[in-house]
């Protein structure tokens, strides 16, 4: 049986964007939370450090940070190395460099790289804009609110400011010998009792069929689903566990 026009109302409070998702779903983009074994590589301007299990990634500095007469700038059009002097100093996600100043004298300026570097899935990447904008949790349960079941299967949500954003789960999941299964595609063709709870976030309760009997099973939307700008977005493959200490 395919349920049409059903419309389940959950009100969910939004959580700190930072913080981290029970079951080891979400990868805190702060770098200074989920990263760790800073260090300035020989060439005195790439950044490297351990973000995932053990896996090192690096960042060339000189591709977004300048020299503002003897100040760090994003995005900065002078290349701070070549209009600066002495070796820069690291320590933790703070970086310390003598640059030239508009009279040509040097001084000692400091910038912490965690304003604009982030820890997307493991690897150090330069986040364009503010200093102090905030990174979106992509875990839905955090950071999405007012979830609405339509039409059966058709799950809609805020998830930034007042934008409301949709994703249609017949496309994404399937009924596998009475369970849900990721991956797969019309789940609600032949469910009945279909429920959306806020129980550990967004969960998909329905009774589906299987050799002509109904069996009960249930989904965790945030498994899969994640808040990306905004938007309500399918991976296919689970979101990566984050580091741990």
């Amino acid at each position: 049986m395919h349920f049409h026009g059903i419309a389940i109302l959950l009100s969910l409070t939004t959580a700190a964007l930072s913080a981290p998702v029970s079951g080891g779903m979400f990868i805190d983009p702060e770098i200074t939370v989920s990263c760790r074994a800073f260090e300035m590589l020989k060439d005195k301007r790439t950044v490297k450090a351990i973000c995932l299990s053990e896996v090192e990634t690096t960042i060339n500095t000189l591709d977004f940070l300048g020299n503002n007469y003897g100040q760090f700038e994003w995005d900065g059009e002078k290349n701070w190395w070549e209009n600066g002097s002495g070796d820069p100093v690291l320590e933790g996600s703070v970086l310390t460099a003598g640059l030239f100043t508009r009279n040509g004298k040097t001084v000692n300026a400091t910038v912490d790289l965690a304003e604009r570097i982030k820890n997307i899935d493991g690897k150090l990447t330069y986040s364009v804009g503010s200093p102090t904008s905030q990174v979106v949790n992509p875990d839905i349960s955090k950071s999405c609110r007012d979830f609405l079941f339509v039409d059966g299967h058709v799950l809609t949500a805020v998830c930034l400011t007042e934008v409301s954003t949709k994703i249609d789960t017949y496309k994404i999941l399937g009924n596998e010998k009475g369970q849900f299964r990721w991956g797969k595609k019309k789940w609600s063709k032949y469910a009945s009792k279909v429920k959306l709870t806020s129980e550990n976030g967004p969960v998909i309760t329905a009774m589906l069929k299987y050799k002509g009997k109904m069996r009960t099973d249930s989904v965790k939307l945030d498994e899969r689903i994640k808040n990306i700008d905004g938007k309500l977005t399918y991976y296919e493959y689970r979101w990566p566990t984050p580091f741990k200490n």
